[in-house]
């Protein structure tokens, strides 16, 4: 029998094993990619064993997120789980909340740039993005393929399953662990920000590639800002903060245009509506099937709030969120962010 109204412990569970078995296959899995990138040098040429090198790190990637992605599908069969909604038809206004997003993020980075000086923590800096070749790897290796598989697990699969129990609280748990994912102080308190702006940009729009392309294009810039830096050196600095000033400018009046629109809707769609009107009608971005569908100058309609479905959800508790999957999940994500911690504060020097 398939349980319609899972509990919320039971559905952290399942998220937090998943977790786990992501940060299994990432460290389980290094002395394989090791060993298959020494074969390569040895047999191949230096171009051939780059190029291949490149292929196996983006697979080996992509399979740390999509992996407990599926497999929290056959391990939710009698839980109902809910599926990732990929509405390929994309809002006109993908820009505005791609802009803002990045907006968003920029700032939190700067933060948390800020705090990260202020505390003694030292960046690991990159030696890649000197070439083409590494140029290329870096769009692909950290732009394209994070964008894609981290948004189908932390926003289409942990996200879209926590929905049920409330909006706000799915989008700060998913956001936490989408932040504690990344295994860094460094990264803990923008990623955060992140996770929530990309799970509003999932939640509004109603599509897990409105939330990929945020993803990718702030993934993107990040690259493109890094490469920049890597060939011009401290002469571009002045330039890329700039650059950032632009984005977050732009993207601050994206938001503020994206709040008007939805004041906007809003009010059009207060209007009283004749009984007998059909709903296509009431509303012409109602398809056939039911579904909204945007258009320009529409924001839709976020959904239908736990509080007011048929069935009652289960209450939100901290003994049902600190299930056991979870709590493997916050100790391994713990004791790898205090290792890099100390790393970046220069506790482990001259041991």
């Amino acid at each position: 029998m398939i349980d319609q109204n899972p509990s919320y412990r039971s559905t952290a569970n399942r998220v937090g094993w998943c977790l786990c078995i992501m940060v299994g296959m990432m460290y389980l899995t290094q002395p394989v990619w090791s060993s298959l990138f020494q074969l390569f040098d040895l047999f191949l040429t230096r171009e051939g064993s780059f190029l291949v090198g490149t292929l196996v790190d983006t697979l080996s990637y992509l399979s740390y997120f999509m992996v407990p992605a599926i497999l929290f599908y056959p391990m939710s069969r009698r839980k109902s789980p809910a599926p990732i909604k990929c509405e390929v038809k994309v809002p006109a206004t993908i820009p505005l909340f791609i802009l803002g997003g990045m907006s968003v993020i920029l700032i939190f980075a700067w933060i948390n740039g800020i705090i990260m000086q202020m505390i003694g923590y030292a960046y690991t800096a990159s030696s890649l993005g000197a070439s083409d070749p590494e140029a290329i790897y870096l769009y692909i290796t950290v732009a394209l393929a994070p964008a894609f598989c981290e948004e189908f697990l932390f926003r289409g699969v942990i996200y879209g399953n926590l929905r049920r129990y409330g909006m706000w609280s799915a989008t700060l748990i998913s956001a936490l662990l989408f932040a504690l994912m990344h295994q860094s102080i460094s990264q803990t308190l923008y990623t955060f920000a992140a996770g929530i702006v990309m799970a509003l940009t999932y939640e509004l729009t109603g599509s897990i590639w409105c939330s990929t392309f945020l993803h990718m294009f702030n993934n993107l810039y990040s690259v493109v800002q890094e490469v920049i830096a890597m060939r011009l050196g401290p002469a571009c600095y002045g330039y890329l903060n700039m650059a950032d000033g632009i984005i977050i400018l732009t993207g601050l009046i994206s938001l503020m245009v994206l709040c008007i629109l939805t004041v906007h809707e809003k009010k059009k769609r207060g209007r009283a509506v004749p009984v007998n009107t059909r709903a296509e009608e009431a509303n012409p971005a109602l398809a056939k099937d039911g579904c909204e569908r945007m258009t320009f100058g529409q924001v839709p309609r976020l959904l239908t709030p736990a509080s007011e479905s048929k069935q009652t959800p289960d209450k939100i508790t901290a003994k049902g969120f600190f299930a056991p999957g979870i709590i493997a999940f916050l100790v391994m994500a713990f004791i790898t962010t205090v290792i890099d911690a100390a790393w970046g504060l220069g506790l482990f020097t001259g041991m």
